[in-house]
């Protein structure tokens, strides 16, 4: 990775500017009309962390003190956060929504309300480096998923990006089986009860064609 590279997605980030939140995600049980969307996402090669973290404190151009006061421990740096960006259906048009997810490269849990076709739609995910809302990447994901009647936990598969250079631009994306590791992670955060359902993911640009 290099500086050019840490230098375009800063710059990209003051168009589409978003604030993380905190690194570590507490999201509560759902409702009966939420559904938990259970995703992992993770990039080859592996991310270069001793590189990012030089700019943990980084500001973008233009902007007013930090994007976070997470560095008050400076020996701390804090992890890359990460964002499912979902598009719900609104009474004139569907609404984009980026909702916080946790850690990038762990299990990620995502709380949505189901809609009444019980179809939501993901469009991809955006990762922030050391948790600061000036350095992040995005993943692309274009796909639907319909919620089973009675399912409150679903498993939508683990992504792999492989990265074909430093500026986060993807070669391919491999949809990954950790059904039964992603079992063990619901288990841990929502209780035993939390019954985890897989599902297929329907592609959008196969539908619109």
């Amino acid at each position: 990775m290099n500086k050019p590279a840490i230098i375009a997605i800063a710059a990209s980030l003051i168009v589409l500017g978003l604030s993380p939140a905190a690194s570590e995600s507490k999201i509560s049980k759902p409702r009966s009309n939420e559904v938990i969307l259970v995703t992992r996402f993770v990039v080859t090669p592996s991310l270069d962390m001793d590189f990012f973290a030089h700019y943990a404190e980084f500001e973008g151009p233009g902007a007013e003190g930090t994007p976070d006061s997470f560095l008050k421990d400076k020996s701390k740096i804090p992890g890359n956060t990460l964002y499912l960006q979902v598009n719900e259906p609104g009474k004139e048009e569907t609404k984009a929504k980026r909702l916080s997810s946790g850690l990038f490269g762990e299990f990620n849990f995502t709380k949505v309300s189901i809609p009444k076709n019980r179809e939501i739609e993901v469009d991809g995910a955006r990762v922030y480096l050391t948790d600061n809302a000036f350095l992040f990447f995005g993943l692309p994901l274009v796909r639907k998923v319909v919620i089973p009647e009675g399912a409150n936990y679903v498993y939508l598969g683990s992504f792999n990006y492989a990265m074909k250079d430093d500026f986060f631009n993807f070669g391919s994306i491999t949809q990954l089986d950790e059904y039964d590791a992603a079992v063990k992670a619901v288990s841990d955060k929502f209780g035993k009860v939390a019954e985890l359902v897989r599902v297929n993911l329907l592609s959008l640009e196969e539908e619109k064609k």
